[in-house]
């Protein structure tokens, strides 16, 4: 886009660059000049490179692009995840408000499906602390699932959305789905925003193994949660990931080590300040860590 080039040039003269010291092994200065006043495009390549010599990610430079706001699709993702893990009623109604009044676009209808789906399952959690997804309106979950099977091919977009409907899907569905995300493990790995909806997803894909009692699965599915937790960004889901080694051991019949375990990673979900998410494992899980 041209106006990347306006961006550029409040970035190099923010920082003390001349455009002699950015761009002499890339473009002419003539070039560069039009660039910076918007007239001319760069290659998606070349422009990677004057990011790189500003010393500036690709993601930064977007979030600077859209003046130091959040995309509003992430925003979305945002929002909903925020709440939902919460379990904030009020939050998630004010974000269907906020959809409801923005412009048609061909994400509103699926968005607007999302958080009333949503805002089911979390009022009933609050009035019955049970997770339940027949609360959702049939009509809403076609939207999504028409959606999915709608697409060939898959980017974060996709992802985002299966990880929060899993229980939209029938088990087949589900097991076709999962091609696409083992696709998308390779590629997004090393990518940071894709490796965290890669984690949440591996995390909620096993547990539904558990409760379906697909333990084989569910072994794959901490395998590979496991082998992509390997920074100091993913202590939240290392912790998560040895629950559910935890709950998968007392299933399998090693109750006391499997009690340990969850034992343990509640306490530190609760003393890391993760109570929500602690309170909802608890309860979902309260028939197992009990008996």
């Amino acid at each position: 886009m041209k106006e990347y080039g306006l961006i550029v040039r409040k970035i190099r003269l923010a920082k003390g660059i001349s455009q002699k010291e950015l761009y002499s092994s890339l473009i002419s200065k003539s070039y560069a000049i039009e660039f910076e006043k918007g007239h001319h495009d760069l290659s998606l390549e070349l422009l990677e490179q004057v990011l790189e010599a500003l010393a500036v990610t690709a993601d930064e430079f977007l979030f600077i692009y859209n003046q130091y706001t959040i995309p509003e699709t992430t925003s979305f993702w945002s929002l909903l995840a925020k709440a939902s893990n919460e379990n904030d009623l009020n939050a998630l109604i004010a974000l269907k408000k906020e959809i409801v009044n923005q412009a048609a676009s061909d994400k509103k209808e699926l968005f607007l499906a999302l958080v009333e789906g949503r805002i089911q399952i979390v009022n009933h959690f609050l009035r019955s602390n049970k997770i339940d997804y027949t609360t959702i309106p049939p009509e809403q979950m076609d939207i999504v699932v028409q959606f999915l099977l709608n697409r060939e091919s898959w980017t974060l977009f996709e992802l985002l959305v299966f990880t929060n409907t899993l229980d939209y899907f029938t088990h087949d569905q589900r097991m076709i789905f999962i091609k696409n995300v083992y696709k998308l493990l390779q590629k997004y790995h090393s990518y940071d925003r894709g490796k965290e909806i890669l984690q949440i997803l591996l995390i909620n894909f096993a547990e539904l193994c558990l409760k379906e009692k697909e333990f084989p699965i569910a072994h794959e599915l901490l395998d590979k949660l496991k082998n992509l937790n390997t920074d100091l960004n993913s202590g939240l889901y290392r912790i998560i990931e040895r629950f559910f080694r935890g709950i998968l051991l007392i299933m399998e019949g090693a109750d006391r080590e499997g009690k340990q375990i969850c034992k343990k990673t509640l306490e530190m979900l609760d003393y890391l300040g993760y109570d929500q998410i602690a309170h909802v494992y608890k309860s979902e899980w309260t028939t197992i860590l009990s008996s």
